[in-house]
């Protein structure tokens, strides 16, 4: 980090460049509305960030932090457990009050709120509030679980209003593993053309994170050799999907199903899979050539709800 300063809790002294490490300094100190940054496996993006907003919710009184991951039921063995581990890690766990079966995090002498929420039922949580200060901040954890920017946006409106303080400012924080270069995430932060006004993105890296042990440096570093494609998303925090792929020689082109269909070797393949409520109903319109081995996938849906009537008029 660029400064060298230190929190001084009673007799307590807490080093924080020594405690949180290097690489981080820009995403530390900026004050963007969105604060972005895309981090490959081991690149302590969701300690830092837990780290960064313990302190500055000590420091700024006025404001109050909502946490979102894509499911709820996931915060409570992740972003709260990171904020408790930075909070006994900055010697300060005591002047917090700890929730775990909301979950919830209060400061005790001011009564500022750090609340967990998941985007199970995205507009619930635009009516949420608080009793001090500004909801002002948002952190979006596993940001590549998001389907959809609508999903995204639909909670960064409900961080809105100002206060008349000093130094007050709102921002969107938003940390997440790599992901398929399509995904949103890349047009909206990281692509110049398109991203959002106000945005600091970075990528970061294992090779950041000075806590990682031998074993951990040589298992990542040993991808290199062993599987190069995912050493690209896994080390060096390149856009793809690391694992789950059942096809991984894909290529993004135009073509003319027509005319392919024209080529008898090339044979139509619709592909429907029913769903209701909680498994959503998928189809799946593609040409398949047995002899060069090449799938062409032309159309696709993939939605919850449906009955079988709008099942067929869908097709």
């Amino acid at each position: 980090m660029s400064q060298t300063y230190q929190i001084k809790q009673n007799d307590i002294v807490v080093d924080l460049p020594k405690t949180v490490g290097a690489g981080y300094g820009q995403f530390w100190h900026s004050r963007s509305l969105y604060r972005v940054v895309k981090g490959s496996r081991g690149s302590k993006k969701s300690k830092t960030t837990a780290l960064n907003y313990v302190i500055r919710l000590l420091k700024y009184s006025w404001a109050n932090l909502l946490v979102i991951r894509r499911y709820s039921n996931t915060n409570k063995q992740s972003t709260y457990t990171d904020f408790k581990w930075a909070a006994n890690q900055l010697k300060v766990a005591h002047k917090f009050k700890f929730n775990e079966s909301l979950p919830e995090i209060t400061i005790k002498a001011t009564g500022q709120k750090i609340l967990f929420r998941g985007l199970d039922d995205e507009l619930k949580i635009t009516s949420i509030t608080v009793d001090v200060g500004s909801l002002c901040w948002a952190w979006f954890e596993e940001a590549y679980q998001i389907e959809t920017e609508d999903k995204f946006s639909t909670v960064v409106e409900s961080i809105r209003g100002s206060l008349d303080v000093p130094d007050f400012f709102k921002q969107i924080t938003v940390t997440f593993n790599p992901w398929n270069e399509r995904h949103w995430l890349k047009r909206v932060f990281f692509d110049e053309e398109t991203r959002r006004a106000d945005t600091f993105a970075t990528t970061t890296t294992y090779k950041c994170n000075e806590w990682l042990d031998e074993v951990d440096i040589k298992r990542y570093e040993d991808l290199y050799h062993t599987n190069p494609r995912r050493a690209r998303i896994v080390c060096d925090g390149e856009w793809g999907v690391a694992e789950g792929l059942i096809y991984e020689n894909v290529t993004v082109k135009d073509f003319n199903k027509d005319e392919l269909l024209q080529d008898s070797a090339n044979k139509l393949c619709i592909g429907l899979d029913f769903g209701f409520t909680h498994d959503p109903t998928a189809l799946c319109c593609s040409l398949i050539n047995d002899t060069t081995k090449e799938i062409y996938v032309f159309d696709e849906a993939y939605k919850v709800g449906l009955i079988t009537k709008e099942v067929a008029k869908m097709i």
